[in-house]
């Protein structure tokens, strides 16, 4: 996946998480397990280089509701990524004031 979103295809790809920036270290976790020629660092710059958006969402009963949006800046920060929320669930609506600002 990371490899075809790197040569400009879009897609989507589901992923069990505890919140979105937990998404993004499991990825990296699930690639590395590929073997010893896939370093951290190298999977880490890809992933911050071809992901713009992580959707957080939460089951509520029998739903699943989205609980935050985070963009992703393909800056890293001492080899950790960098997220954005753009929309977090506050009062029982997605807050998304921060998207403007």
């Amino acid at each position: 996946m990371l490899m075809a979103l790197n040569a400009g295809c879009s897609g989507m790809a589901t992923l069990h998480a505890n919140s979105a920036a937990d998404a993004l270290e499991k990825l990296v976790s699930y690639s590395v397990l590929a073997g010893q020629n896939v370093s951290i660092p190298f999977v880490r710059r890809t992933v911050a280089s071809v992901i713009d958006l992580v959707v957080f969402l939460r089951r509520v009963g029998r739903k699943r509701i989205v609980e935050e949006i985070a963009s992703v800046p393909s800056e890293l920060n001492d080899d950790a990524f960098i997220t954005q929320t753009r929309f977090r669930r506050s009062d029982g609506h997605l807050d998304q004031s921060s998207w403007w600002s």
